[in-house]
């Protein structure tokens, strides 16, 4: 989609509640609106988690923790804030702040934002490249809104998932924008490549940790699309640190260990989504592809079920056929 260059920051629904990743999968996969979370996962888990088996060794989650370095997403340097000062400084109202800035970043005669699918990076990145994915216009905007004084944050949005094919893998696409908060108690979401709103199901806020991890598991995914799998488990692992909950973040894992041939740890981890979010489509229909690698044909049925039985029960997937 070509990004409007007009301003796309609009009220958010109250109805809204939800936000974007990848998720990796061997199969097309409808995304799921997540439904009751399980009970949640603290970092001892994610301390006890399997060792990766790489050529030559091991990769353990002490190596994970000691080996990245966390990124600094929200840093600005003086040509930011020169750039916040230029187009908000003066303005009392909040709601003209706002405006100012998106136009400014967005508007051909400021920064001229553009949008590509696979650009990612810092906000002081994306302020100087001039091009931008949703999580990194994310982190840009909100980096230069908290400058200008406004409150913002990362916001995840459910909406029909977007597919593409990497190899012999698909990547499923999800979405995360800005929600920007005005003393007046009003909301504005602010957007680099808007869904459309009948695709919009729900939205919920995201902590800057939670974008952290959410820029580990991009880099993790694109390590594993490249066969990559040191990177792929040491940037999963890390962001699963921050975002132990995150049901998509475990499947991922899973992926990454049953493409490096440990079917066990595979299975543990797709069934750790499950146990966070009953409804995770991914996870389902990759234990289907796992058991049916094993030959284990009851296991593959009885998942099979489960994965027809979501699909008739989920309004979103009959839509959108």
């Amino acid at each position: 989609m070509t990004p409007s260059k007009e301003p796309e920051t609009v009220p958010v629904p109250r109805s809204m509640a939800r936000s974007w990743r990848r998720v990796l999968t061997p199969l097309v996969l409808a995304g799921a609106l997540a439904g009751c979370a399980g009970p949640g996962v603290d970092n001892r888990a994610i301390s006890q988690l399997p060792p990766l088996q790489v050529a030559g060794g091991t990769l353990t989650v002490a190596d994970a923790a000691n080996r990245l370095a966390r990124p600094e997403l929200l840093a600005v340097d003086e040509p930011m804030r020169a750039f916040v000062a230029r187009y908000t400084g003066g303005q009392r109202n909040s709601r003209v702040r706002l405006m100012s800035l998106h136009q400014a970043v967005r508007g051909a005669a400021g920064l001229d934002m553009q949008y590509s699918p696979y650009a990612e990076g810092s906000a002081r990145e994306v302020f100087h490249s001039g091009v931008a994915n949703c999580l990194s216009y994310a982190n840009l905007f909100v980096a230069l809104a908290r400058e200008a004084g406004l409150s913002a944050n990362y916001q995840w949005v459910e909406v029909r998932p977007r597919w593409s094919r990497v190899s012999e893998r698909v990547q499923v696409s999800l979405h995360v924008n800005v929600v920007v908060r005005l003393a007046d108690g009003s909301r504005y979401m602010v957007d680099i490549d808007s869904p459309p709103s009948r695709d919009i199901t729900r939205a919920h806020q995201l902590t800057d940790s939670d974008a952290v991890a959410l820029y580990y598991n991009n880099i993790a995914m694109d390590a594993l699309v490249n066969n990559d799998m040191e990177t792929a488990w040491l940037y999963a692992v890390n962001a699963l640190y921050l975002s132990p909950a995150n049901s998509h973040l475990w499947v991922n894992l899973g992926a990454i260990y049953r493409y490096s041939g440990q079917h066990r740890e595979a299975e543990r981890s797709y069934l750790q989504a499950l146990e966070l979010d009953a409804t995770e489509y991914s996870a389902m229909t990759n234990l289907v592809v796992l058991y049916g690698m094993e030959g284990r044909e009851e296991d593959r049925a009885r998942w099979l079920a489960r994965v027809a039985s979501h699909r008739q029960a989920n309004p979103y997937y009959h839509a959108w056929q």
